[in-house]
């Protein structure tokens, strides 16, 4: 089982334990589907290598005076 299976089993597991008496069959797969984006975007986030020095990435939009 690769990283991202198993972050999202892990999370599939938590939901279900608290939410998994409201759900019916096709919230489960919905459930499910969600949490393998979570888990896909997770693992994608971590294998993100960051400098020290990186900063946010910041838009400054000032206000303009109403009249």
């Amino acid at each position: 089982m690769n990283s991202k299976e198993k972050i999202a089993q892990d999370l599939l597991e938590l939901t279900l334990k608290k939410y998994g008496v409201r759900l019916d069959t096709q919230g489960h797969e919905e459930v499910k589907k969600g949490v393998e984006a979570i888990a896909e975007a997770i693992v994608a986030m971590r294998n993100l290598k960051l400098k020290y020095s990186d900063e946010p990435s910041t838009t400054f939009k000032p206000f303009e005076k109403e009249d």
